[in-house]
């Protein structure tokens, strides 16, 4: 069972405890290090930039506020039953 002039038992890694890489286990406690004291000091995660549910672009949808905004009462009313339906 030998490849290339190897043995299997040399693709096998050592066996007994592994040296510790100083360098990861750096990155790691760093990065714990901002999760934890971002969750201790309240600040929110950062939100996925999401495309609006409606499918509207900013612009259309701020024309369409200042439309709704214009209306009176009762034809905001009427509105919002159209668009629920």
């Amino acid at each position: 069972m030998a490849l290339f002039g190897m043995v299997w038992h040399e693709f096998m890694g050592k066996r007994g405890p592994k040296p510790v890489e100083y360098g990861l286990l750096n990155v790691w406690e760093f990065e714990f290090y901002k999760a934890f004291h971002l969750l201790r000091d309240g600040y929110a995660l950062p939100a996925r930039q999401r495309p609006p549910v409606s499918g509207l672009t900013f612009l259309e949808a701020n024309t369409f506020l200042t439309a709704l905004k214009r209306l009176s009462p009762e034809d905001y009313y009427l509105a919002t039953r159209k668009l629920a339906v």
